[in-house]
């Protein structure tokens, strides 16, 4: 008798939710029958309607495409995707990936297994839109992929497996965000037949150790240099690369993307001439700045208003910035 196949449907948006498509459309054991992504959206200095990366690559591999605008009442609705889930009673789980919407209670029962959810954090420790960056700001050392089952909660739901990473130190969002992707996408296809054959049971989450990954607030992107040297570093570290923590030098809005930790003290550089945020030496293509508790990070890699981003030793070499000055 042949392995069976299995019938998915596949809800996702971002990047983050690629290398889990790929994954699955390349896997035999599984049958894509549709992805369920956002709509267009304006993106870029002249607005122009962008598609989701999840459905450039769909419509790469030739699948169906459906955008709803909204899910709510939607296995009654006479959209695209309401028609198409009238007629396609045999689906065994659906996925989801970084979708960006809610997923009402009657879509969460509809298929045989209901929908199983990537979640990038070690649940239920940031529960949330923002977890990678959260994970980062916080400076854990570690984190992990939760793969669970969704319901009406906001990553609430039980879990089924879960696989840990470390975090180092110095690891942007960036890093974290597409390293966690990957691994993400092979965790999925290691442990979602032994879900859809009831093998692997989901436990319920602890309540006790909940914390929430909310989106950050506009006013956190400023860099507050008076922290101490370690929270500047991943205030820095959290935005990277985007949106991108910003401060201001001589009146120009600056971008710093990637800094290092040092174990240089501030009463090393004369402290009562350097505030927080001063440049303290600029020397051997490093560009190193004060912050509080008598700390200092290096300057790495940033970005002038308008032009790319670049490692701070080629934009030393043009001497824009000079010792004394400051980062404010």
């Amino acid at each position: 008798m042949a392995d069976k196949v299995y019938n998915i449907i596949f809800f996702g948006s971002p990047e983050f939710a690629v290398p889990s498509l790929s994954a699955l459309s390349a896997d035999r054991r599984f049958n894509l029958l549709a992805c369920i992504t956002q709509t267009d959206k304006p993106a870029g200095r002249g607005q122009k309607l962008s598609p989701p990366a999840v459905k450039v690559l769909a419509q790469k591999l030739g699948l169906p495409v459906f955008q709803p605008k909204s899910l709510k009442n939607i296995l009654q609705s006479e959209t695209d995707f309401g028609r198409f889930l009238q007629t396609h009673q045999q689906i065994d789980a659906a996925i989801l990936v970084a979708y960006g919407k809610i997923i009402p209670p009657e879509l969460l029962q509809y298929p045989g297994f209901g929908v199983i959810n990537i979640h990038p954090s070690d649940l239920p420790r940031w529960r949330g839109p923002a977890p990678m960056q959260h994970t980062i700001r916080a400076g854990d050392k570690s984190t992990a992929i939760s793969i669970m089952q969704l319901d009406t909660g906001v990553d609430t739901g039980p879990v089924f497996a879960k696989k840990h990473f470390t975090v180092s130190p110095n690891e942007t969002f960036g890093e974290l965000h597409d390293r966690l992707a990957v691994a993400g996408a092979k965790f999925l296809l290691e442990v979602l037949p032994e879900i859809l054959t009831a093998q692997l049971k989901a436990e319920e989450q602890l309540d006790s150790n909940v914390t929430f990954a909310e989106k950050f607030p506009k006013d956190y992107f400023k860099i507050d240099w008076n922290q101490a040297p370690e929270v500047v570093t991943q205030q820095i570290h959290a935005l990277s690369p985007s949106p991108g923590a910003r401060t201001n030098y001589q009146g120009q809005l600056i971008k710093i993307y990637r800094t290092r930790l040092t174990n240089l003290k501030l009463n090393t550089y004369q402290p009562d001439c350097f505030k927080a945020g001063t440049i303290v030496s600029i020397s051997r293509g490093e560009l190193l700045v004060a912050t509080g508790q008598n700390g200092i990070v290096a300057l790495e890699e940033l970005q002038f208003a308008g032009k790319k981003i670049l490692p701070i030793k080629d934009i030393i070499n043009s001497k824009v910035f000079s010792r004394g000055d400051y980062f404010e």
